[in-house]
Protein backbone atom coordinates (compact mmCIF):
# COMPACT_ATOMS: atom_id res chain seq x y z
CA UNK A 1 0.00 0.00 0.00
CA UNK A 2 1.68 3.16 -1.19
CA UNK A 3 0.13 6.49 -0.33
CA UNK A 4 1.49 9.90 -1.16
CA UNK A 5 2.28 12.30 1.64
CA UNK A 6 -0.78 14.41 0.75
CA UNK A 7 -3.09 11.39 0.96
CA UNK A 8 -1.64 10.36 4.33
CA UNK A 9 -2.04 13.91 5.66
CA UNK A 10 -5.61 14.08 4.40
CA UNK A 11 -6.50 10.79 6.10
CA UNK A 12 -4.70 11.85 9.29
CA UNK A 13 -6.52 15.18 9.56
CA UNK A 14 -9.86 13.51 8.79
CA UNK A 15 -9.11 10.88 11.43
CA UNK A 16 -8.24 13.62 13.93
CA UNK A 17 -11.61 15.32 13.30
CA UNK A 18 -13.66 12.13 13.49
CA UNK A 19 -11.89 9.96 16.08
CA UNK A 20 -9.73 12.47 17.95
CA UNK A 21 -6.48 10.74 17.02
CA UNK A 22 -4.41 11.01 13.85
CA UNK A 23 -3.47 7.34 13.44
CA UNK A 24 -6.84 5.61 13.89
CA UNK A 25 -7.20 5.14 10.12
CA UNK A 26 -3.92 3.18 10.06
CA UNK A 27 -5.12 0.91 12.87
CA UNK A 28 -8.37 0.23 11.00
CA UNK A 29 -6.42 -0.86 7.93
CA UNK A 30 -3.72 -2.88 9.72
CA UNK A 31 -5.57 -4.43 12.67
CA UNK A 32 -9.19 -4.16 11.58
CA UNK A 33 -12.18 -3.09 13.64
CA UNK A 34 -14.30 -5.42 15.82
CA UNK A 35 -17.99 -5.54 14.93
CA UNK A 36 -20.79 -7.14 16.91
CA UNK A 37 -22.50 -10.01 15.08
CA UNK A 38 -26.26 -9.47 15.12
CA UNK A 39 -29.35 -11.06 13.62
CA UNK A 40 -32.71 -9.60 12.68
CA UNK A 41 -35.64 -10.80 14.75
CA UNK A 42 -39.34 -10.21 14.13
CA UNK A 43 -41.38 -9.87 17.31
CA UNK A 44 -45.11 -9.52 17.89
CA UNK A 45 -45.83 -6.29 19.76
CA UNK A 46 -49.15 -4.90 20.99
CA UNK A 47 -49.71 -1.19 20.28
CA UNK A 48 -51.92 1.32 22.17
CA UNK A 49 -55.07 0.20 20.35
CA UNK A 50 -54.49 -3.39 21.45
CA UNK A 51 -53.66 -4.61 17.96
CA UNK A 52 -50.74 -6.97 17.54
CA UNK A 53 -48.15 -5.82 15.02
CA UNK A 54 -44.82 -7.26 13.99
CA UNK A 55 -41.71 -5.27 14.77
CA UNK A 56 -38.28 -6.00 13.33
CA UNK A 57 -35.26 -5.51 15.57
CA UNK A 58 -31.66 -6.63 15.78
CA UNK A 59 -30.16 -8.54 18.67
CA UNK A 60 -26.64 -9.85 19.25
CA UNK A 61 -25.78 -13.49 18.66
CA UNK A 62 -24.53 -15.09 21.87
CA UNK A 63 -22.15 -18.01 22.37
CA UNK A 64 -23.12 -21.06 24.41
CA UNK A 65 -21.63 -19.37 27.49
CA UNK A 66 -23.71 -16.22 26.93
CA UNK A 67 -20.99 -13.92 25.58
CA UNK A 68 -21.49 -11.70 22.55
CA UNK A 69 -19.76 -12.70 19.31
CA UNK A 70 -17.57 -10.28 17.39
CA UNK A 71 -15.95 -10.43 13.99
CA UNK A 72 -13.04 -8.34 12.77
CA UNK A 73 -13.76 -6.12 9.79
CA UNK A 74 -10.79 -5.04 7.72
CA UNK A 75 -10.82 -1.87 5.64
CA UNK A 76 -9.13 -0.66 2.48
CA UNK A 77 -7.89 2.91 2.16
CA UNK A 78 -10.96 3.90 0.14
CA UNK A 79 -13.40 2.25 2.53
CA UNK A 80 -11.72 3.89 5.55
CA UNK A 81 -12.05 7.27 3.87
CA UNK A 82 -15.73 6.63 3.02
CA UNK A 83 -16.40 5.45 6.58
CA UNK A 84 -14.75 8.51 8.14
CA UNK A 85 -16.58 10.89 5.77
CA UNK A 86 -19.90 9.26 6.67
CA UNK A 87 -19.14 9.59 10.39
CA UNK A 88 -18.07 13.22 9.90
CA UNK A 89 -21.29 14.00 8.01
CA UNK A 90 -23.35 12.39 10.77
CA UNK A 91 -21.43 14.30 13.46
CA UNK A 92 -21.83 17.59 11.60
CA UNK A 93 -25.61 17.04 11.31
CA UNK A 94 -25.84 16.38 15.06
CA UNK A 95 -23.77 19.49 15.86
CA UNK A 96 -25.96 21.60 13.55
CA UNK A 97 -29.10 20.29 15.25
CA UNK A 98 -27.67 21.06 18.71
CA UNK A 99 -26.67 24.57 17.62
CA UNK A 100 -30.15 25.17 16.23
CA UNK A 101 -31.74 24.06 19.51
CA UNK A 102 -29.36 26.31 21.47
CA UNK A 103 -30.27 29.29 19.28
CA UNK A 104 -33.98 28.60 19.80
CA UNK A 105 -33.45 28.41 23.58
CA UNK A 106 -31.50 31.67 23.56
CA UNK A 107 -34.21 33.41 21.54
CA UNK A 108 -36.93 32.11 23.87
CA UNK A 109 -34.97 33.16 26.98
CA UNK A 110 -34.36 36.61 25.48
CA UNK A 111 -38.05 36.98 24.69
CA UNK A 112 -39.00 35.98 28.24
CA UNK A 113 -36.42 38.39 29.65
CA UNK A 114 -37.84 41.21 27.53
CA UNK A 115 -41.38 40.45 28.77
CA UNK A 116 -40.18 40.48 32.38
CA UNK A 117 -38.49 43.85 31.85
CA UNK A 118 -41.68 45.30 30.35
CA UNK A 119 -43.77 43.96 33.22
CA UNK A 120 -41.36 45.32 35.84
CA UNK A 121 -41.25 48.80 34.32
CA UNK A 122 -45.00 49.06 33.84
CA UNK A 123 -45.91 47.54 37.19
CA UNK A 124 -44.74 50.36 39.49
CA UNK A 125 -46.75 51.88 42.34
CA UNK A 126 -49.47 54.42 41.57
CA UNK A 127 -48.54 57.03 44.20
Amino acid sequence: MYLTKEEREELSTLSKEVFGTRNQWQKMINKGHPELITRKVVKDVANEAGEITQEESTEPILTSSGRQQFSTKYYTVESVKEHMLALKKQRDEIIAMINKQNEERKAKAEQERALMDINQRGGGSAL
